[in-house]
């Protein structure tokens, strides 16, 4: 078995990436906005469970999970699985390309099935597919939050109205 450790160009780059993608979804705001949507609660405990697993790992609290200091621990980890297990070891960027990949995997690149050409790597990391994302499961929430308030909504307005009506 290989073991291929995805790497940024620096723990800083990968702390402002994952501050601005998933730190969200491990926050009370998250939790309380999916707490109807099973879908969405389940990806929260996902989150807790992150949080569990680098606590109980590395000794890395909520507070600290989103800091430089888990991006090193973590790739120091995995060096050490593979050393200890004598597995080989890629530390590979994504910006490398197919180039590494295909060398360490002993496999060759991909290609268009119609024209035979080599398939571009893909590569999509903008900020602004994971900003669509985020507003696509508040939306959600929200949604899940409406329908469990609409009874409540009808029952108070009933009231009112039936209160109304005999005064």
């Amino acid at each position: 078995m290989k073991i291929i450790l995805n790497k940024r160009s620096s723990a800083e780059a990968w702390l402002k990436s994952v501050k601005s993608s998933l730190e969200f979804y491990s926050s009370k705001t998250y939790l309380m906005i999916g707490f109807w949507d099973p879908y969405l609660y389940w990806h929260h405990q996902i989150y807790v469970g992150v949080v569990h697993l680098f606590y109980t790992r590395f000794g890395i609290t909520k507070d600290q999970l989103f800091s430089t200091r888990t991006y090193e621990v973590h790739n120091d980890w995995v060096r050490d699985v593979a050393r200890k297990h004598s597995r080989p070891l890629l530390e590979y960027e994504v910006v490398d390309g197919w180039g590494p990949l295909v060398e360490f995997l002993d496999v060759k690149a991909p290609k268009d099935s119609e024209t035979g050409d080599k398939v571009a790597f893909p590569q999509s990391n903008e900020s602004s597919e994971m900003d669509e994302l985020r507003r696509y499961l508040i939306w959600k929430g929200l949604k899940a939050w409406a329908v469990v308030l609409s009874p409540v909504a009808v029952l108070i307005v009933a009231l009112v109205v039936g209160f109304m009506l005999r005064h």
